[in-house]
């Protein structure tokens, strides 16, 4: 959806819960209905992986903030759309009006622009006209990639003898055989510092074409320290950044 070239609007409209389901933020402009939720999986899902109990479904729902007002605080969602009275299955007409208004009104700013910059739009995550979500970035490109991962495995079995689980219980509702742990000295820090280097390393390119952006995990000192990648003007050494 990030290499779409006409503008992407997507309105949650009841449950979205999947990682299919976010896949529809990668657009333009997301809209919820009200009483809609949002989320990476079902409460009953988090319930069931976090205590093993699917009951526990509305402790889960408290801790995932998945409702429209939640998610709109957190810059997840740019507006949320009124319901009728006792919710939209209550006068459908009515619904359809208010959205329709809304789309109309989101495709306004977006029209004004080009294709290429719809596409742009959505990969920086900004919103066009009033800056919400961030800067847009000037026509950025993925030049390389790169990882790390923490070297100690921890397996179902291993998790087993600490808590009451087992490898047919995790992988049958999870798909996961094994997972790593940061041990030694290892941090998010540290990796993504590894990683980074790792996709500098490959990219080909020269270094001016690379730098850090607001809003990640990595330190502007570290940006520093790469290659001589510079840090954002006027962060100092207090802000938090991620590589591009």
């Amino acid at each position: 959806m990030s290499g779409l070239t006409v503008p992407v609007l997507t309105v949650v409209t009841g449950e979205g819960g999947s990682g299919g389901a976010l896949a529809l933020a990668v657009a333009n402009r997301v809209l919820m209905l009200e009483n809609a939720v949002y989320s990476v999986l079902s409460p009953e899902g988090f319930a069931s992986i976090l205590w093993k109990d699917s009951a526990r479904s509305a402790d889960a729902a408290k801790l995932m903030h998945l409702t429209a007002h939640d998610l709109y605080q957190g810059g997840v969602v740019e507006e949320v759309l009124p319901e009728p009275p006792g919710g939209a299955q209550t006068d459908w007409e009515a619904t359809f009006r208010t959205v329709d208004a809304a789309l109309w009104r989101e495709l306004g700013p977006l029209l004004k622009l080009s294709g290429q910059n719809w596409r742009r739009a959505v990969i920086a995550g900004s919103e066009v006209g009033t800056g919400k979500k961030g800067a847009t970035m000037s026509a950025p490109e993925i030049l390389s990639t790169g990882s790390c991962v923490p070297t100690q495995v921890v397996t179902n079995e291993m998790l087993a003898q600490r808590v009451d689980t087992s490898d047919e219980w995790v992988f049958s509702r999870t798909g996961i055989h094994s997972r790593r742990h940061c041990s030694g000295g290892e941090n998010g820090v540290a990796m993504a510092a590894q990683a980074a280097s790792s996709g500098i390393g490959t990219c080909r390119c020269e270094t001016g074409r690379g730098g850090c952006v607001p809003g990640g995990y990595v330190h502007a000192r570290f940006c520093q320290s790469l290659h001589g990648l510079p840090a954002p003007a006027g962060a100092g050494t207090a802000g938090r950044y991620h590589m591009f």
